[in-house]
């Protein structure tokens, strides 16, 4: 999926989205998000960090001159439900966990 982003390649991102997703997804989008990455240099490879949540993953790509955050949800069988690039700032981090919502107690 990184490597038909970085390619500026649309018709092979929106082949691999699920289609309620490939819907929302533009020319116009994948150009820009290859932009992005072409400022960084040549694509390297993408590593695995972790999972975040259930069906969802985070990975780093990399890039002769950095590297960007990649988030990915599982969406039906064979496609991706979403795929998210946060932009670098600094060193990559995973995303952070979700926060638990705490009761106030009454008195």
């Amino acid at each position: 999926m990184t490597q038909a982003v970085y390619d500026d390649h649309p018709a092979a991102v929106i082949a691999l989205l699920d289609p309620n997703v490939a819907r929302r997804v533009s020319r116009g989008d994948v150009g820009s998000l290859s932009d992005r990455m072409h400022a960084l240099g040549g694509y390297r490879d993408v590593t695995l960090v972790g999972l975040v949540r259930r069906r969802e993953y985070t990975l780093v790509a990399h890039f002769e001159r950095g590297s960007m955050i990649v988030v990915v949800r599982l969406g039906m069988p064979g496609k991706l439900g979403a795929y998210r690039v946060v932009p670098p700032q600094g060193r990559p981090r995973p995303h952070p966990p979700k926060r638990r919502r705490t009761r106030r107690r009454r008195r």
